[in-house]
């Protein structure tokens, strides 16, 4: 029999890709959260053994306010990826400023739910393992893999295996891996810088729509 769920599940926030700013004195505006209303493990979630990771991206509006949310990974589960959407619309940010005037942001979280007796998501691990045996070029498959070793905190051949992982969904289009990887490159996560590289990947993404990778190429793109 499983354990009762844990309330301890990880949730990473990732809002260094909101915006990487020019100055010591906009670096301190950067996105920073107000207190929100606190996340609990849907009770309907808890009583059909799901877990997963949901990643979500949130559109911060000048006033601070969640303007859009978007899930950028499902967990397979309608519930557990609910459940972030409504709590961020709890949330109150610190607009964050650019030249000095707030301006409206993209920023992205991952909440890794997990139960008490499996606190290395090896069930989640082998179900994505399942998927990859009967199509190892899923990129869903592989950029969900690839934020399970990103789970906090993530040793360097964590790293590396998520960098190699994101490197092969990009190549096979998946939009958000494209971005992710341009970042992996240039703030030189799982292995070496390449500004070049990253450059290449956010215009990639960028070209496929995706918002991050055009708000990092508006605001401060790297130069090869």
């Amino acid at each position: 029999m499983r354990a009762p769920a844990s309330l301890r599940f990880m949730a990473v926030i990732l809002l260094a890709c909101a915006v990487n700013l020019a100055t010591a004195e906009e670096t301190a505006n950067r996105v920073q959260p107000k207190p929100c209303d606190k996340i609990q493990y849907p009770p309907e979630s808890i009583r059909l053994h799901e877990e997963g990771i949901t990643e979500i991206g949130f559109l911060i509006g000048t006033d601070g306010l969640v303007k859009k949310t978007v899930i950028l990974n499902p967990s397979g589960s309608a519930t557990l990826d609910r459940a972030p959407q409504e709590i961020l619309s709890t949330c109150v940010f610190r607009p964050v400023t650019w030249n000095g005037q707030p301006i409206p942001v993209w920023a992205s979280v991952s909440y890794h739910w997990f139960l008490e007796d499996d606190p290395d998501m090896s069930r989640v691990s082998l179900r994505l393992d399942l998927v990859l045996q009967k199509n190892q070029d899923d990129a869903n498959a592989l950029y969900y893999y690839a934020l399970l070793k990103l789970k906090h905190p993530a040793s360097i051949a964590d790293q590396e295996h998520a960098r190699a992982l994101l490197n092969i969904a990009a190549d096979l289009g998946h939009v958000h891996a494209q971005f992710k990887i341009g970042q992996f490159y240039e703030q030189g996560i799982g292995g070496p810088a390449d500004q070049a590289e990253a450059l290449r990947w956010y215009k990639k993404a960028a070209a496929q729509g995706d918002v991050f990778a055009i708000q990092r190429l508006e605001t401060d793109a790297p130069v090869p």
